[in-house]
């Protein structure tokens, strides 16, 4: 690596503020044309930018290396038991994102020095034209995309009920102890929304499944989707207990749900307890590792039609 210094060392706000382009906001910067100052700021937008455009491709690499993964894991868990593939992706992310981390601390460590360090990679891509168009594109999509969360996020937890005596659709869940509440009713949103429209405000509860929860969706529900994870065969876990098909019998206490939705790993391998302990109840569970992203497709795609099917 070669470090060409400046003829003039630049001033300690653009010295600050160059070394500030490589946490994200150099797309914006561009767009200011920060880059026309000088050669020095020019320099480092243009690095910034290769650098946040590397990081994102790498990003999308490991982004596919994940579906592949779970589709893997979903049709053959034996092979991705035995494969580790994993562990070898969790070594492949961790490598690529520390050197990448290390190059872009690099140039961070040059730009408050006052200089123009060129650090091959970066270097090499900074030298394409379409990189700031296609940086400019891409933070403006991901803009959209926070803001657009944002707002369905803030609209998902209007319409959805913490604590409802009146419920009969229950989305309960299991926030690990630090997930908010909001990234889940986003996640139900599609069935939050329709059955507040076509049942009323009063009809949805969305909450963290707690045995009080467990037991009132259950004794009062006709619609329950539990997202939760397995704990064998027949169990489901959630904050620190477990719930079997017994116990969502006894809470039901002579009330029918007609669609119960388990996301728990491997429920039903083996075990068709849920099935024989409510009988009349339409339950849907899987004998195998399940995903999450195949339960928001379901939530997305399929959920509000169930949800109509069952009060039509």
């Amino acid at each position: 690596m070669s470090v060409r210094p400046t003829c003039d060392t630049p001033r300690l706000l653009h010295r600050i503020l160059s070394a500030s382009l490589y946490v994200g906001v150099a797309p914006v910067a561009f767009l200011l044309k920060y880059h026309h100052k000088s050669d020095f700021t020019s320099h480092h937008t243009r690095h910034a930018l290769s650098s946040s455009f590397i990081m994102h491709a790498a990003l999308l690499v490991f982004v596919m290396i994940r579906i592949l993964h779970i589709i893997l894991r979903i049709h053959r868990e034996d092979i991705y038991l035995a494969s580790r593939v994993g562990t070898v992706e969790l070594i492949l992310f961790t490598i690529t994102f520390s050197i990448l981390l290390i190059l872009t601390s690099l140039s961070v460590f040059y730009a408050v020095r006052g200089k123009s360090a060129k650090v091959p990679i970066l270097s090499r891509v900074s030298k394409k034209a379409w990189v700031p168009a296609l940086m400019l594109s891409i933070f403006a999509a991901s803009l959209a995309f926070v803001l657009l969360t944002t707002f369905l996020s803030c609209y998902s937890v209007s319409i959805t009920p913490e604590a409802n005596n009146e419920a009969v659709v229950y989305m309960l869940y299991d926030d690990a102890g630090f997930f908010p509440r909001w990234i889940f009713t986003l996640g139900f949103l599609p069935i939050t929304r329709r059955a507040s429209n076509d049942l009323g405000p009063d009809s949805v509860c969305v909450c963290k499944l707690t045995r009080e929860a467990f037991k009132q969706a259950f004794s009062s529900g006709k619609f329950i989707f539990l997202a939760t994870h397995g704990a064998g065969p027949g169990r489901i876990y959630a904050d620190r207990l477990t719930y079997g098909a017994t116990f969502a019998s006894e809470a039901s206490d002579g009330n029918r749900p007609h669609f119960v939705y388990l996301t728990a790993c491997s429920l039903g391998k083996n075990d068709d307890s849920w099935n024989r302990a409510l009988p009349k109840t339409e339950v849907v569970s899987f004998d195998r590792w399940s995903a999450v992203v195949e339960h928001i497709w379901w939530l997305y795609s399929e959920g509000p039609d169930k949800l109509e099917s069952v009060f039509p």
